[in-house]
């Protein structure tokens, strides 16, 4: 299922769960949890629990998936523009 809403990234924040995983700002988010994302609201939704599976594609338009995880209570620190 492809996304209709392209979740491009604005900004990480350094030392957050996004930022380890290797994903930067550019980059964009496709799906969470195999869910395509048709707004931003999907985001929020989708990524309420602490570990997600994200499929993304960087600046070359290559799609990767990663499981991503966090402290409970933490942000994702990742910024949408």
């Amino acid at each position: 299922m492809s996304a209709l809403y392209d979740a491009r990234i604005l900004s990480v924040d350094e030392g957050s769960p996004v930022d380890d995983a290797g994903i930067a700002a550019g980059m964009s988010v496709r799906t969470v949890d195999g869910h395509a994302l048709m707004d931003y609201i999907d985001w929020l939704w989708w990524s309420a629990g602490d570990v997600i599976e994200v499929t993304g594609c960087d600046l070359d338009g290559d799609c990767f998936d990663v499981e991503l995880s966090r402290e409970p209570g933490q942000g994702w620190g990742i910024t949408f523009a």
